[in-house]
């Protein structure tokens, strides 16, 4: 009689047992879905009100491409000039691949000993004023970078070419175009000038 008793009991509690599980189970598959919902509630509104405040001009959202800094070197020795880094540095603030161009443009001068030359005049088209514009008339990359992140890329320097025998330190001024290689006509993403001191350390003493 005893362990007739005791079956039913224990069986009961096992059940007990295993409906409480089931339960808390279900509780927690239920409070998943719950937060799953209430996760694309808020990126859904929080999307809806950056796109209100962008039509208000309230928020500008950052460019997928930022250029924070570029380093160019002061001085230089002439014979030292094709292996000058010219340093980019950015962040990619979308998820797709990019790709970037710099051209060179230099500033006017009354005496040019010498002068700043794109890397493939070769083509016709590259000897333009507006060739400045053109991917290929100069040393594009891509992919810089892929995915979002931080970035920074060496830009090979534009070519050197002497006109007459240069004095012992000549100024070379110049402005630079970083430009989108999937847009180049878009506008330049990042602009700016600069002044390179380079050292005529090419002239043979007698």
């Amino acid at each position: 009689m005893t362990e007739q008793n005791e079956n039913p009991k224990q069986k009961k509690r096992a059940f007990d047992f295993f409906d409480k599980i089931t339960k808390r189970i279900g509780k927690i598959k239920a409070l998943v879905v719950i937060v799953g919902a209430l996760v694309v509630a808020v990126l859904t509104y929080a999307r809806q009100i950056t796109t209100i405040l962008k039509d208000m001009g309230i928020y500008t959202p950052p460019p997928c491409v930022e250029v924070v800094e570029v380093v160019i070197p002061p001085t230089i020795k002439y014979s030292e000039w094709e292996h000058m880094k010219i340093t980019l540095k950015g962040r990619n603030n979308c998820s797709n691949q990019i790709g970037l161009y710099v051209s060179f443009l230099p500033q006017a001068s009354s005496e040019r000993r010498i002068v700043l030359r794109g890397p493939h005049e070769d083509y016709a088209e590259c000897r333009l004023i507006a060739s400045s514009r053109e991917p290929k008339c100069w040393d594009p990359k891509k992919p810089i970078i892929t995915g979002k992140g931080k970035w920074e890329w060496n830009v090979p320097p534009p070519h050197l070419e002497k006109l007459a025998d240069p004095l012992p330190i000549e100024k070379i001024s110049f402005n630079w175009y970083v430009y989108d290689f999937d847009a180049p006509d878009k506008p330049a993403i990042q602009t700016g000038t600069a002044i390179i001191e380079v050292q005529n350390d090419t002239t043979k003493t007698p």
